[in-house]
């Protein structure tokens, strides 16, 4: 009976693929949310406007890219990711006194993402669009690699978004694997160890923090007060 029917490992992949291509999307758009929220409800401090930039050009990008070339995975993650990635730098271009030049910038990055799309339709030429998309994408996460790496005070940075973010770049380099894109995958060759630093980076403090505040609440190193205080500190720092 096996023999009248596709390979079982032939129909793993292809339902795996066919997973991947709603989940993706989903978890593409989530990675943002975290994000959007820590900026406006806690700070913006340590968040690096130029990742969430190039967020947007990216995935108007991607978007093209998913019409192109028939990846709809592509246009139901982006289209929403670039939405929430505006919001991200105006909260952020506000704390930094840097509206008008960020506007600016996100203006100059959609032209440019226009007029490779409209290059790559003129001339038939798939890879106008494709090598663009790729290299925005490898340089995506390293703003945010460098400030993380260079900063101390990255209050505003959200943990749960780059260990999203993380997920991810493994989800899509899978993806791509299994479609054989390759343009989809090579960026994660670079996205993936970008954002497990950044999630170690976020990591080390938050940890820090915590075995502190359980020492002090033992009594190992303060009294009662001063360990509830710290303990109350921990509170405020944690969340998204």
């Amino acid at each position: 009976r096996a023999s009248l029917g596709a390979p079982p490992m032939f129909l793993s992949a292809r339902g795996l693929t066919a997973s991947l291509g709603v989940l993706l999307p989903v978890l593409t758009v989530a990675r943002g949310v975290p994000q959007a929220v820590r900026v406006y409800k806690v700070d913006a401090e340590g968040v690096s406007r130029s990742t969430w930039l190039l967020v947007i050009a990216v995935a108007e990008l991607w978007t093209a890219y998913g019409f192109v070339f028939r990846v709809p995975a592509q246009i139901a993650a982006n289209v929403p990711s670039a939405l929430l990635a505006g919001l991200i730098v105006y909260r952020v271009a506000r704390a930094e006194r840097a509206t008008a030049r960020s506007l600016a910038s996100a203006a100059a990055l959609t032209a440019g993402a226009a007029a490779v799309m409209t290059a790559s339709l003129a001339t038939h030429a798939g890879w106008v669009l494709s090598v663009p998309a790729v290299l925005g994408s490898l340089f995506l996460y390293l703003p945010q690699l460098a400030k993380v790496l260079r900063e101390e005070h990255l209050v505003g940075v959200s943990l749960t978004t780059w260990l999203l973010a993380l997920l991810t770049a493994v989800g899509w380099g899978a993806y791509g694997l299994l479609i054989h894109q390759l343009p989809v995958w090579v960026p994660c060759t670079v996205t993936i160890p970008s954002s497990f630093v950044i999630v170690v980076r976020l990591l080390r403090p938050r940890l820090m923090r915590h075995t502190i505040c359980q020492e002090r609440l033992r009594g190992r190193t303060g009294g009662a007060l001063r360990g509830a205080t710290g303990c109350e500190s921990e509170k405020k720092g944690g969340g998204l």
